[in-house]
């Protein structure tokens, strides 16, 4: 067995012993009701916190590069590499991804 990860097992049992506990106590659909409206609050601070830091000023590859910023062939690499020549919700949807 792999104990690697302890903490995050750990944090894992301590989760779903809650949730069964809160189930039984409080009834299921209470339980279903929250973790549903959990969703959407999770998704709606992605979404602030993704889109604050898309129209932040400044340009990470900018800031990468440094004094290498003049090799445009360079600057297209890294551009590419982390998908910021993708639309806007494309990116989103990458950032969630990576999330998981």
């Amino acid at each position: 067995m792999d104990l690697s990860n302890l903490p995050a097992i750990i944090t894992a049992v301590i989760v779903l012993a809650f949730l069964v506990f809160t189930g039984i106590r409080l009834g299921a659909q209470f339980l279903v009701r929250r973790l549903a409206g959990l969703l959407f609050v999770i998704l709606g601070v992605t979404f602030i916190t993704f889109t604050l830091g898309f129209f932040a000023p400044g340009d990470a590859v900018v800031a990468q590069l440094g004094q290498h910023y003049a090799l445009k062939a360079a600057r297209h690499a890294l551009i590419h590499f982390y998908g910021l020549d993708q639309p806007f919700f494309v990116q989103y949807g990458n950032y969630l991804w990576r999330l998981l």
